[in-house]
């Protein structure tokens, strides 16, 4: 089991910088980790497509200029269903699933963060995202990945340098859908080029133009 600072077995281009638990045991401390970088989420917020902030909050939120709210009760619950469902996803399609290794950053750019909920497979790791989504959404899921999903396991495996991984997300709170996604190197290129200019932004203070 890797400890903080180690490389990762399975994922490359990934150094452990925070254990998979510490969200629980001091999340001051982990929110304080994730203000050192972006994460999968922020990409999302950055390109427009996270309908749960914004590139604005995002920058505010890494130079801790917004208060600390408490994790909202969506969030818990999409944290205590995430063993649940990850267990379904795997029951589903036979492929065994790895506990979260914890928050990761990329060994040649540490600002790159990424959170994976779970990894599979042996050897070279894939990653896995997890999500819980309302009944409404359903359509969304249906035949791929939402672009806000598709960017963050894109930037997840930009950060571990894995070829692959998948998106599970149970609807409606009895409908499992899942979805796999190779590694699209042209579009990490491109997100990588976004977030550092945004990460940029962030250290000199300057905010974005719009929200």
């Amino acid at each position: 089991m890797p400890t903080t600072g180690d490389l990762v077995p399975g994922l490359p281009d990934a150094r452990l910088i925070a254990p998979a638990d510490l969200a629980d045991k001091d999340r001051p401390l982990w929110l304080q980790l994730r203000r050192q970088g972006l994460g999968g989420s922020d990409i999302a917020a950055i390109c427009g497509l996270n309908p749960y902030t914004s590139a604005l909050a995002v920058y505010h939120d890494k130079r801790g200029e917004l208060p600390y709210e408490g994790e909202s009760q969506a969030a818990r619950w999409g944290r205590r269903l995430e063993e649940v469902i990850a267990q379904g996803w795997s029951e589903e399609t036979g492929i065994p699933v790895h506990h979260s290794p914890g928050m990761l950053a990329h060994l040649d750019l540490p600002w790159m963060l990424a959170n994976p909920d779970r990894t599979f497979g042996e050897g070279r790791l894939k990653i896995l995202e997890i999500k819980n989504r309302s009944a409404w959404q359903d359509a969304d899921w249906q035949h791929g990945v939402p672009d806000g999903p598709a960017l963050q396991l894109q930037w997840y495996l930009a950060v571990t340098g894995a070829e692959f991984g998948a998106v599970a997300a149970l609807v409606g709170g009895n409908r499992l859908r899942y979805h796999y996604l190779d590694r699209d190197q042209a579009l990490i290129d491109d997100l990588i080029k976004i977030a550092e200019r945004f990460w940029a932004d962030v250290q000199a203070g300057r905010p974005p133009a719009t929200c």
